[in-house]
This record gives C-alpha cells, sequence and structure tokens, in this order.
C-alpha cells in the first residue's frame, strides 16, 4: 500500500479518509503540522495555500491536506471556509441568525464544499466536491450557540435524512462532497 500523509489531527477526517482511499491501495498516515491558519472564504484557497506550507516544513510526499466549508448561496456563498471559526464563536445559533431572513419554513439553502490538495514529488493536484442541499433549522438537530457542527442540520433533500443520520447508516459515503473530492483525486491519479 501506497502511504499519503494527510494533514490534520482530526481522528473523523483521518478515518473518512481511510475510508474513502483504502479500497485504492492507499494506507492514510495523518500528521499534525503546526501552520499559520489560512483565513479564506475559499476553500479551493485555503486548501492550496496550506498544503504549500505542510510541504515545505515537512518535506514529505505525497503529502495531503482538505478543507470544507459551508456556502450559504443567499450570503454570497459565505461563511464558506470561515465556517469553524463562525460556529466556535456561535453555534449554529449564529449561522441560523445569519440565514434568518433567507429562510423558508425554517430552511435555507446550502452547499457543503471541499476542495484537496496532494502535493506529490513532481506535481501537485487540485480538486474539488461538492454537495448540495437545505439547513433545517425548524426541524433537524438543536439550534443552539453550544452545537459546533452543521451536520445535524445540513440535508441533500429538504425531506431526507440529516447528513449526521445519514452517516450514522452509511459512514464516510455520506460526506459526499469530501467523497466527490477523493473520487477526482483517484481519477487524477489513475
Amino acid at each position: 500500500m501506497k502511504t499519503v500523509y494527510l494533514v490534520s489531527a482530526s481522528k473523523v477526517k483521518r478515518r473518512n479518509f481511510e475510508e474513502l482511499l483504502g479500497g485504492h491501495g492507499m494506507d492514510v498516515e495523518s500528521i499534525d503540522v503546526p501552520m499559520n491558519e489560512v483565513q479564506d472564504v475559499d476553500v479551493r484557497v485555503v486548501s492550496r495555500l496550506k498544503a504549500a506550507e505542510a510541504a515545505r516544513l515537512t518535506g514529505l510526499r505525497p503529502l495531503l491536506v482538505d478543507d470544507t466549508g459551508l456556502e450559504l448561496p443567499d450570503l454570497m456563498g459565505a461563511p464558506g471556509a470561515l465556517l469553524k471559526p463562525l460556529l466556535t464563536h456561535g453555534g449554529v445559533a449564529l449561522i441560523d441568525r445569519m440565514c434568518r431572513s433567507y429562510q423558508t419554513n425554517g430552511m435555507c439553502r446550502a452547499r457543503y464544499v471541499c476542495a484537496i490538495t496532494m502535493v506529490e514529488t513532481d506535481r501537485t493536484i487540485e480538486v474539488f466536491g461538492d454537495m448540495s442541499g437545505v439547513l433545517d433549522f425548524a426541524g433537524a438537530g438543536p439550534v443552539s450557540a453550544e452545537v459546533r457542527d452543521c451536520s445535524g442540520l445540513f440535508r441533500a433533500t429538504a425531506a431526507g435524512p440529516t447528513l449526521l443520520e445519514h452517516a450514522a447508516d452509511v459512514g464516510s459515503a455520506a460526506y459526499l462532497h469530501r467523497a466527490s473530492a477523493v473520487n477526482a483525486l483517484v481519477g487524477q491519479l489513475s
């Protein structure tokens, strides 16, 4: 198996990548690389800059960085890659307030996005995946400042299961934004 170095301390992210890449002959090893936090709405920019810095700092190849975000079309794509600081500050209650005037029946349009950058010895590959749906503030999980994850509110279809419910049934494949980016990556590696 080929070892891919995933720049992340997240056990969930590592498990996702192990499930998604394992069937393609890749073993995932997580590495925690202290870096400056890149601040940009566009996940592609964040992934690209983090990958370049991690590659420079570690010298490891192939090195994989992913960045995910949540785009709200009615907010011109914000918060995007800035989702984590917003959730840290005010939880999903802050996201609810930000898009309240755009909600219909407690729902607003949303798109989970994922950018992956892989740095190899001789090239850099950048891929993107997304999953459109709605944030359901009325009928899904709790909406509070303490909840720091939108997957309990996100539905690919208004009447479908939340991303969290779907993941409990099918695992990492439920995270279609990351899975589609990984599929694009595997296609580039073939």
